[in-house]
């Protein structure tokens, strides 16, 4: 970070004779990568971050220093506040005020995150001046329009609700498993709301309930289960919400429970979702400093479509994301008075220009 001799994120150039705070957003593999037990530097986190760092790698927890949510600390000189991202469990964005000739010099530094009003509001302070953001440019695209978190988990919950009570959706099924492909940490969110509209059990693999018990959540333990039959809801890895690998997962699960007859699988994620953008369009935003609970695009029930569907599987793509859209990034950095905006997320050459564009438009 200018300024300081810290870094965010950047385990995977190893041991940096100048650095003295290696900061870590959220634990995700490609933010993380880089890190293992023998790392020998000062972490700094959120608390459930760190958790989730001393279960895996097995770090001495003394190296690991767990930071309060929105709350001003002071590391090495430098006044350092977390945010929370909206991305997973323990995701922080991290505002760096470092003191530089009698003034402040303030860095954003977005991790992976989903925009909100709050996010500008604890990041101003009392001034929405900002010298550099490091921008989660994930969806910088046009084409990337999401509905909101909570309406999406509110419909899918819902749809979840009449299926399993109502047989003019589904006939032929006779006991639903449902199922939500997840990552490492992350869609949470999903499968808590939808074992709580059917008043069901969480199943998890063992690792994954290792993970989750670094949440230190009490409510959300009490719905897991280490027993498949126990459950109508379980969570999987991501990679395995496809036709085949939900019949081969039906299948195993029938040995324990073989009254289960039929998936329902959801594959959530932001890029099984584009608005009505048309190539080649210049589309040019304007400075839109608030971002209601009301914005972006309205999603209902009907609007839940199977992508595979056979007389055992039937898999849901759910705009359910993590990132923030196109639209939520554009008024993000308008509403920050910010002297450089800098990328975190690069792909082709060309979608790097663009970005870049959007970027000094803004």
């Amino acid at each position: 970070m200018p300024g300081t001799t810290f870094t965010v994120d950047a385990f995977k150039y190893g041991a940096l004779d100048f650095c003295t705070a290696y900061f870590l957003t959220h634990f995700h593999s490609d933010h993380y990568g880089g890190l293992t037990k023998g790392f020998a530097g000062e972490i700094y986190c959120s608390r459930i971050t760190a958790n989730l760092v001393i279960s895996k790698f097995r770090i001495d927890p003394r190296q690991v220093h767990a930071l309060p949510m929105n709350t001003r600390c002071i590391v090495q000189g430098v006044y350092v506040t977390l945010i929370d991202a909206r991305h997973c469990p323990g995701a922080a964005i991290i505002l760096f005020e470092v003191p530089e000739g009698g003034k402040l010099m303030r860095i954003v530094h977005t991790g992976d995150f989903r925009a909100a009003d709050r996010h500008v509001l604890n990041a101003v302070h009392t001034s929405p001046m900002v010298d550099y953001i490091y921008l989660d440019t994930t969806y910088l695209e046009p084409t990337y329009s999401f509905p909101k978190q909570h309406q999406v988990v509110d419909v899918v919950g819902e749809f979840c609700y009449r299926i399993d009570s109502d047989s003019e959706y589904l006939p032929a099924a006779l006991n639903l498993l449902f199922v939500v492909g997840t990552y490492t940490i992350g869609k949470e969110k999903l499968f808590i709301e939808i074992a709580r509209r059917l008043r069901s059990k969480i199943y998890v693999p063992q690792d994954k309930r290792r993970l989750l018990d670094c949440f230190q959540s009490t409510s959300l333990s009490n719905m897991l289960t280490d027993a498949m039959d126990e459950a109508q809801v379980h969570a999987v890895p991501m990679s395995m919400v496809n036709m085949r690998g939900m019949a081969e997962y039906l299948h195993t699960v029938q040995a324990a429970a073989p009254s289960f007859t039929r998936v329902v699988a959801f594959s959530p994620t932001g890029w099984s979702h584009a608005g009505p953008y048309i190539p080649g369009r210049q589309h040019t935003p304007s400075p839109i400093p608030h971002m209601s609970d009301d914005s972006g695009e309205s999603f209902g029930v009907e609007k839940l479509k199977p992508r595979g569907l056979s007389d055992r599987v039937a898999i849901f793509p759910v705009p359910y994301s993590e990132h923030s859209s196109f639209a939520e990034l554009a008024r993000f950095v308008c509403s920050l008075k910010a002297g450089q905006v800098l990328p975190t997320v690069y792909s082709t050459s060309d979608k790097n220009r663009q970005a870049n564009d959007w970027l000094c438009h803004w």
